[in-house]
């Protein structure tokens, strides 16, 4: 059996990713200290998120700006894993969160054509 990893990614690289950002920025909030292998570092926090799951969840919530009222508690724990609530007081609006605020932006423009001949021209906007 082989130890070693057969592929292991360039910590520079690594140190680049939105993923990485969220570990380095969300670790300094909670005051956990990582070490300087990006990889290392990867390993520790998830460590801390399994043993942290609720104030984990909070974290995530607050960083990516879930519009909703997130409650006050942070875990319903159970004795089975698939039982376990997290964030169960939370309430939000899952269209609003993936939509975002109206704008009068244009979310979609649609020009069909036969030939030079324009069939029809479609654009709509999101707006309240």
């Amino acid at each position: 059996m082989i130890d070693a990893p057969l592929w292991s990614p360039d910590p520079a690289l690594v140190r680049n990713t939105n993923l990485y950002r969220f570990i380095t920025a969300a670790a300094a909030q909670v005051g956990l200290e990582l070490p300087a292998d990006p990889v290392t570092a990867y390993e520790r926090f998830h460590e801390w998120s399994i043993a942290s799951r609720g104030e984990f969840w909070a974290l995530v919530w607050d960083t990516f700006g879930v519009i909703g009222d997130r409650g006050e508690r942070l875990i319903e724990d159970a004795e089975r894993f698939r039982d376990v609530r997290f964030l169960p007081d939370a309430m939000l609006n899952v269209a609003e969160n993936l939509l975002g605020q109206p704008t009068n932006e244009m979310a979609r423009s649609e020009e069909r054509r036969v030939g030079k001949e324009c069939l029809k021209t479609c654009r709509s906007r999101w707006s309240p």
